[in-house]
């Protein structure tokens, strides 16, 4: 999946289809992936309490190396 330029790929996960559909479309947190947009930096540090299957984490990871 795309999520704002940055590929994510997603295996053997039960609502994939769904998650990819979500944050694909801008539906999923917008507000979350704004955030980290603003206030996170390469090098930095980000701590994704309560992860699920960890969008978030993975976003910031390859978006801020």
């Amino acid at each position: 999946m795309n999520i704002r330029g940055v590929d994510i790929t997603l295996h053997d996960f039960p609502a994939r289809d769904w998650l990819i559909d979500e944050c694909e479309s801008g539906r999923w947190e917008p507000d979350t992936f704004d955030a980290i947009d603003t206030y996170c930096a390469e090098g930095g540090c980000l701590v994704d309490i309560g992860a699920h299957v960890g969008i978030f984490s993975i976003y910031a990871a390859k978006k801020y190396r």
